[in-house]
């Protein structure tokens, strides 16, 4: 058996968290690791998004391109819904929308939030 690799199989394994909580997973050869949103922080998350479509609404004449930034909060909530999130296309749209958003407080205030509450997870 010399040089030869035995590899098992990949296998996928949920880790649930509470809000807080630290928690570290490892994997075998060739696996990958997505850490996601407790469901306390997904309910967080939807609601600051949801905060964030109305400023942004309430505010339509103050940004450079509301419609951009409600396609980029549609955007992050899908990407954190999904069973692969691309957490740094988030980090991204987040300071995208903070960006175009300017000097319109409320908005700003919104994005700051969700950064908080995401960036454990990046």
């Amino acid at each position: 058996m010399s040089g030869e690799r035995n590899y098992e199989q990949n296998r996928t394994v949920n880790v649930t968290a509470g809000a807080g909580s630290q928690v570290a997973a490892a994997g075998g050869d060739q696996s990958d690791i997505y850490q996601v949103a407790s469901p306390a922080q997904m309910q967080e998350i939807q609601q600051l998004l949801e905060v964030l479509r109305r400023e942004v609404d309430a505010h339509k004449d103050e940004v450079q391109d509301p419609d951009g930034l409600q396609a980029s909060a549609e955007l992050i909530e899908e990407q954190l819904q999904s069973d692969r999130p691309n957490l740094g296309a988030v980090r991204t749209l987040l300071s995208g929308i903070a960006s175009v958003a300017g000097n319109v407080t409320s908005i700003v205030d919104v994005v700051t939030r969700l950064q908080s509450v995401v960036s454990p997870m990046l």
